[in-house]
C-alpha cells in the first residue's frame, strides 16, 4: 500500500482553558513525527486566526489534529464544512472541559497519549449536527446555563478551570426564566415552559450533568433530546436542576427522547449555543442527525 504523504496539520487554540504552552505544542509534534515520515504544518484554530484561510483546503491534509476544546474542534469543523468534505478529524483535548473528549474516551491528562491516538489511530465515523446552517460535534442548547461556557472570562477559564463553570452558573440562578418552546418531532407538536434544552450526542455535557452511557451512541443517527420544563412552583426549581445533575431522566419535570431531527419555535428570539460558542439569537431552529458525516480519529490500531 502506497504511504500517505500529504502533511498532517495540527491547528492549535494558544487560548484554551488547559492549554500549558509552547513545550507542549513541541511535545504534540515529537510525537506526530515520531516515524520520520510525517511532515506537520501548525497554524492556530480558525476561530483564533485573523489572517486568510486559504490553507483549508479540502484533501489537502491526510490529517487535521485539533489542540483545543469543544469550541476549537466546532470552528474547524465549521471552516471546513464551509469549503467541502471534512477531513479525518482528531482532538487533543486542551479545553475547560472537554466533553467530546470526555465522551469518546480520549486522553484529558497527557498531550502525548492523545497524540499518539492522533498519529496511529483509525478513523471511526460519528454523527454530525446541524443547527440551521451551522454544523456542531455534540450538543446544541438554549436556556439557563446554556451560554455559561461562551460568556465565562477566558482568564478564569484558565486560572480556575471547570470550577470557573460552577461559579459562573451558581451566579446566575436567580435569573432563570422560562421559555416558552413549541416541540416539532416525527410530525406532532408539544408547547411547554422550558428552563433548558439540549440536543445532544455526548455523555457529558458541561462536566456537570452525564447521560448514561448505555443510552447514548454517538453514531447511531439520533440526539438525545433532554428539556427541563419550568414547574408551577418557581421555588422547585433548584430541586429540578438537582435532578438533573443526578442524571436522574425519569422525573415528571423532564423531556427526554432521541430524535434524528426535530424543529423547535419560540415566540422570542434565544440564545443558542453550539458545543459551547454562540451560535446567536433565533426564534426558530431546524436540527438534523448527519448519520456518521464526521470522521475522526478514535482507536489505536492494534498492531501499535
Amino acid at each position: 500500500m502506497i504511504a500517505d504523504r500529504r502533511p498532517v496539520l495540527l491547528l492549535v487554540n494558544f487560548h484554551a482553558g488547559r492549554f500549558t504552552g509552547g513545550a507542549a505544542v513541541a511535545h504534540v509534534i515529537d510525537e506526530l513525527t515520531l516515524d520520520g515520515e510525517r511532515e506537520v504544518l501548525v497554524r492556530q484554530t480558525p476561530a483564533e486566526f485573523s489572517g486568510d484561510l486559504d490553507w483549508i483546503r479540502p484533501g489537502r491534509y491526510q490529517r487535521v489534529v485539533v489542540m483545543g476544546g469543544d469550541g476549537s474542534l466546532n470552528s474547524v469543523i465549521n471552516a471546513f464544512s464551509a469549503r467541502g468534505q471534512l477531513p479525518p478529524l482528531a482532538l487533543i483535548p486542551a479545553g475547560t472541559t472537554s466533553d467530546f473528549a470526555r465522551s469518546l474516551g480520549l486522553p484529558r491528562g497527557s498531550y502525548r497519549d492523545a497524540a499518539r491516538i492522533a498519529r496511529d489511530g483509525e478513523i471511526s465515523y460519528l454523527d454530525l449536527g446541524r443547527i440551521n446552517r451551522q454544523f456542531f460535534s455534540y450538543i446544541a442548547c438554549f436556556g439557563a446555563f446554556a451560554t455559561v461556557a461562551s460568556e465565562t472570562p477566558r482568564e478564569l477559564k484558565r486560572t480556575l478551570g471547570h470550577f470557573a463553570y460552577m461559579i459562573e452558573g451558581l451566579r446566575r440562578v436567580s435569573t432563570i426564566q422560562p421559555i416558552r418552546t413549541r416541540i416539532h418531532h416525527e410530525g406532532e407538536v408539544c408547547e411547554e415552559d422550558i428552563l433548558f434544552g439540549a440536543i445532544a450526542n455526548t455523555t457529558s455535557i458541561g462536566g456537570l450533568l452525564r447521560l448514561p452511557s448505555a443510552q447514548v451512541d454517538m453514531a447511531d443517527g439520533k440526539f438525545e433530546a433532554l428539556f427541563v420544563r419550568a414547574p408551577a412552583n418557581p421555588l422547585e426549581v433548584p430541586a429540578i436542576l438537582n435532578t438533573v445533575l443526578a442524571g436522574r431522566l425519569d422525573d415528571r419535570n423532564l423531556l427526554f427522547f432521541t430524535a434524528s431531527k426535530l424543529e423547535l419555535e419560540f415566540d422570542e428570539a434565544v440564545e443558542f449555543v453550539a458545543d459551547g460558542e454562540s451560535v446567536g439569537k433565533l426564534d426558530s431552529v431546524c436540527i438534523q442527525n448527519l448519520h456518521r458525516a464526521l470522521p475522526f480519529v478514535l482507536n489505536l490500531k492494534r498492531d501499535s
